[in-house]
């Protein structure tokens, strides 16, 4: 469990410098900002966008945002208005506080600031990592930090009945091995689960959006059942996690083949039971008393 947990900081870590990376470039900055228009694999920046920028209209000032498990930091978030963060991790503290006015150590169920602080908070790849036995505590602990009428815009790991959750399921032992805990995903539900979750809890459905279903993005297949059991059991997987591979060779390839599949990404989304995928993208409001 230790090298998994490594292995994912070190990945982490990588993708935080990559950021960087491409903050500090013009060229690189104007070339992400067009991905980020056109490519499958930012549908949940351009949903985490619309939101904030609903959100900033209706306030009419900048806005104060909590990013939870902030990781190394979203860099346009600080559009918006002064951004602090909760994460455990030593090293992505440090890098997102490079970025953000404060980071502190903390996690969802422990958010050291005072009830009512934030216009918005955002929840980014957390909350599958939160075992199901402490998603009550950790809503609860968010929503005490928000302002009456806060929003949590989130994007949310999701267990999932389509095809490919399926076949990985065939065999329970590799599912939890690859799909869990290489992933650190202790505590994914089924999209309509962790939608019912939040209204129990109290929120506000401002908008609530399964996505990533059937249909995966470049290398997808390549990163799940690539160098696994998977393709010993599923022969037929073979070609499909290499054709996968090609796609996702380089960040260049995979965004190139993203780009050309977001139309039909968006509407396999639009027309997939909710179930059927893996994440969902989440606005919900605090109620005002």
């Amino acid at each position: 469990m230790t090298t998994i947990k490594q292995s994912n900081e070190k990945a982490w870590v990588e993708h935080t410098a990559l950021r960087d990376k491409v903050n500090e470039s013009p060229l690189l900055r104007s070339l992400n900002a067009v991905r980020m228009k056109l490519s499958a694999s930012s549908k949940r920046d351009r949903f985490i966008l619309k939101h904030l920028k609903q959100h900033a209209r209706k306030r009419g000032r900048p806005l104060q945002i909590l990013d939870v498990g902030c990781g190394g930091g979203r860099l346009y978030l600080k559009d918006f208005g002064e951004v602090r963060g909760v994460e455990p991790d030593d090293q992505l503290r440090q890098a997102a506080s490079r970025h953000y006015a404060e980071v502190k150590p903390g996690l969802a169920n422990q958010i050291p600031y005072p009830s009512g602080s934030f216009d918005v908070l955002t929840l980014i790849d957390v909350f599958g990592h939160i075992e199901r036995g402490g998603k009550d505590e950790s809503i609860a602990e968010m929503f005490r930090v928000l302002r009456p009428g806060g929003i949590l815009i989130g994007f949310i790991e999701c267990d999932a009945e389509n095809f490919w959750y399926r076949i990985a399921k065939r065999r329970p032992d590799l599912f939890q091995k690859y799909f869990v805990a290489r992933l650190g995903h202790f505590g994914l539900e089924l999209a309509t689960d962790t939608d019912a979750r939040f209204k129990r809890m109290g929120a506000e459905v401002v908008e609530v959006r399964p996505i990533d279903g059937f249909l995966p993005a470049a290398g997808y297949l390549g990163c799940i059942f690539g160098n696994t059991e998977y393709l010993q059991q599923f022969k037929w997987l073979v070609p499909l996690v290499a054709m996968s591979r090609i796609f996702g060779a380089t960040l260049i390839t995979g965004e190139f083949f993203n780009c050309l599949l977001c139309p039909l990404s968006v509407l396999v989304d639009r027309l997939s039971p909710p179930n059927h995928c893996t994440a969902l993208m989440v606005s919900y409001r605090k109620p005002s008393p």
